[in-house]
């Protein structure tokens, strides 16, 4: 009979604790429906400038001058302002 006791209790904190979740995620599902009318023209404004660095891209191949104005922003990797370094000396082999 005890441990049927603890099992009821063990099956009511797991239904209490189970609404709880639940609640909560209904909660965060309100949420993003409340964000998503802000993503849309954040997504947008993404589009329009990946299409303009494209755009530029191939401008660039027809007009190669503006590829040293470019390289930050296609290739944001590499950084070619910065000063050249010297090259390194060869030292001789230790004994």
């Amino acid at each position: 009979m005890k441990s049927n006791t603890i099992l009821t209790y063990i099956l009511g904190a797991s239904l209490v604790l189970g609404v709880w979740f639940f609640w909560k995620q209904l909660q965060h599902e309100r949420e993003l429906g409340n964000l998503a009318p802000q993503l849309a023209p954040a997504n947008q404004y993404h589009a329009t400038v990946q299409s303009l660095i494209m755009e530029c891209a191939e401008y660039g191949k027809k007009s190669p001058d503006i590829n040293r104005i470019l390289q930050p922003i296609l290739n944001p990797g590499s950084n070619t302002a910065a000063a050249p370094t010297a090259p390194a000396t060869a030292k001789p082999a230790g004994k």
